[in-house]
């Protein structure tokens, strides 16, 4: 299997920079590009920390999955739990979760971030349109440059992130982009390319997850995936060393149907398992089926 985790950045910060000083870029010429990267039977997953005990009560082996694949656990970046600094860096890595930019500033200046995160240098910016979600009306209305300042304000201190812009931003108040009238969020987020937010991003999760039982399925899954995937790895306007998750969720459908859609011919080189609804019985079989 091509190595889908690679050690060395990829750096699409290091083109067109202007707000921030940034460190040099490290080349990427001997970086196999993630067209390539092949995902072949195993995966990386990113799971918020605190499902990971309710998957380990339920089952032993899903846990052990979750172990073996190095996974993501996300958490408060200023105030992680006790579970997280006692699980990482092994078996998990800490990733502290920021859902605004403006956020991520603010803790850095006032040098509140954890060292957990210091130490395992990743960062999610997660934005998303939704009320308290706390991603700031300007952010939501242009993630592209959003995203950007993100990547190249953490890159600019040697850390890494992944990027999760949700479907939902087009439904943000005063949106750079609009939604066109009966335009469905996909349609959206495809036409206006949400994907190039990947060009300053290590990591990028398509968050297909709403898209597990929409007829036809899991055709709607593959289809949104792939085409945002697309748009992630574009050579001139998203980043082609970018390594795509999937999202997949408890919230919609049955274990069979999530694996349905992560089967369905998708490729990634990781999975964002969510659980709101603290199903483990249904995670712990996906696991198991992945």
């Amino acid at each position: 299997m091509h190595d889908i985790f690679p050690t060395s950045f990829s750096r699409r910060a290091f083109l067109g920079m202007s707000a921030v000083a940034l460190t040099p870029a490290i080349s990427r010429a001997h970086l196999a590009p993630a067209s390539a990267q092949v995902q072949t039977g195993s995966s990386r997953y990113l799971i918020a920390s605190s499902y990971v005990p309710g998957i380990q009560a339920q089952d032993s082996a899903a846990y052990a999955v979750l172990t073996a694949a190095n996974t993501f656990v996300i958490d408060d970046p200023l105030s992680p739990s006790a579970w997280t600094q006692a699980n990482t860096p092994s078996p998990f890595t800490a990733m502290a979760r920021y859902r605004s930019f403006a956020q991520m500033q603010t803790d850095f200046s006032a040098n509140s971030v954890h060292s957990i995160y210091r130490s395992s240098g990743w960062f999610l910016y997660d934005p998303e349109f939704s009320t308290g979600w706390g991603t700031p009306d300007a952010e939501a209305n242009d993630p592209w440059t959003a995203c950007r300042h993100v990547g190249q304000y953490l890159h600019g201190k040697d850390y890494r992130v992944l990027m999760a812009p949700a479907r939902d931003l087009g439904n943000a108040p005063n949106p750079v982009k609009p939604k066109l009238s009966g335009e469905s969020l996909d349609e959206w987020y495809l036409r206006v390319h949400v994907g190039f937010c990947a060009e300053h991003a290590d990591y990028f999760d398509v968050q297909a997850q709403a898209d597990t039982t929409v007829a036809p399925a899991p055709t709607t899954y593959h289809d949104f995936y792939a085409g945002a995937r697309s748009d992630v790895l574009d050579p001139t306007s998203g980043n082609p060393y970018a390594i795509t998750f999937a999202g997949i969720s408890t919230a919609y459908g049955t274990a069979t149907q999530m694996l349905a859609a992560i089967h369905s011919g998708i490729t990634y080189g990781g999975i964002w398992l969510n659980i709101p609804d603290n199903d483990y019985a249904k995670a712990a079989a996906f696991l198991k089926g992945v």
